[in-house]
Order: structure tokens, then C-alpha cells, then sequence
């Protein structure tokens, strides 16, 4: 008698695929006696601190590197990324940042180059589109392009940091999200 218990991973939507007819209906129900949504690193900047720590140990353990840490400014510009990659990608990033590490601490500095451009252009031309729209605008009460031209600038001015540019437009980090949505502001726009 064998007793297994299958534990599957996927990025898709089964559930879709099913009714496309491009997923087994039979496999999808034998799958599906737990499902876990996790949302993509994106989503969930918070998590990031931690996963950097741990990330940080390991890798520095299994390259016998002594690494006592990470500037807040390095956990700052990695906060803001976009991780397409998800984990996958972070873990890939904090393990190059240890084997190039040049001191026991990691600054920002040791974040590889394309993140910190990544960071630096997710917001910078928006930003500035923003701020024209704003100048130009005859009429400066049109309240919701002028909320959102702030929260452009505010999140330009803060690096990308969602929590920085809450504190800074004296709102919750749940309402600039929700604003985030109701605007359409993503990373890229």
C-alpha cells in the first residue's frame, strides 16, 4: 500500500483552462483539494525584507561569505522592483549580489545594475508626463488628474517606495494601493 499525497505548482489559471478545454476536467478536480492563491511578489512588497534575510543567510552560508547585512537603501530599490521573476528571481538577485559582494555589508552599490535602471525608470517618466499634464492644466480642478499626477510624483520622488510615498502623501499604504488601481498606476505607467 503506497500513500502519496501530490503537491503541484502552477502560474496558469486551471480553471479556465478547463473550460477552454485545454486542461483535463478529471486532473483539474484530482488536483484541486486545496487550492493556494499566492499573489506575485509584485503584490506583496512587505514580504520582501524577510526573503532578502533569509535569501542572505543561505547564500552567504553556502558561499562561506560573511555578509552582516543590507542598507536600507539596497532593501529599498528591491522593495520597489517589479520581480517578474517572483522569488525565483529575487533569491537569483540576492545570490549574485553575495558572491560579488565586496564588504560584509550589501549596499546598493552591490544591486545588480538593470534593477536599479529597472527602479529609476518605472517612475521617472510618468512622473515628469505627470507634472506637465499638471503645469499645463487651465483648470487645476480637475481633482482626480491632480490626485493622481501627486501620487505619480510622490512614488517618483520615493524611488517606487509604496510605503515611503504614503508617509509622504500623509495616506495609508491601503489607500495609495487602492488609488493605484483606481488610477491604473502599475510600475510601468
Amino acid at each position: 500500500e503506497v500513500d502519496v499525497r501530490l503537491l503541484a505548482a502552477t502560474n496558469r489559471d486551471l480553471k479556465a483552462m478547463v473550460a477552454e478545454g485545454t486542461f483535463r476536467e478529471d486532473l483539474y478536480y484530482r488536483l484541486n483539494v486545496v487550492n493556494l492563491v499566492l499573489p506575485p511578489l509584485r503584490e506583496r512588497p512587505e514580504d520582501i525584507p524577510p526573503l532578502l534575510n533569509h535569501f542572505l543567510q543561505h547564500t552567504a552560508a553556502e558561499n562561506n561569505k560573511q555578509i552582516d547585512g543590507i542598507t536600507g537603501d539596497a532593501v529599498k530599490v528591491l522593495m520597489a522592483h517589479t520581480w517578474p521573476g517572483n522569488v525565483r528571481e529575487l533569491r537569483n538577485c540576492v545570490e549574485r549580489m553575495v558572491v560579488f559582494a565586496r564588504g560584509a555589508t550589501l549596499t546598493l552599490n552591490d544591486v545588480p545594475a538593470n534593477i536599479r535602471q529597472a527602479v529609476s525608470d518605472q517612475f521617472q517618466a510618468p512622473a515628469e508626463e505627470a507634472a506637465a499634464e499638471l503645469a499645463a492644466s487651465e483648470n487645476h480642478l480637475d481633482i482626480k488628474a491632480n490626485e493622481r499626477a501627486l501620487i505619480l510624483q510622490a512614488l517618483a520622488e520615493c524611488k517606487g517606495n509604496r510605503s515611503q510615498a504614503a508617509k509622504k502623501l500623509n495616506i495609508s499604504r491601503r489607500t495609495l494601493h487602492r488609488k493605484l488601481n483606481q488610477y491604473g498606476i502599475t510600475g510601468n505607467n
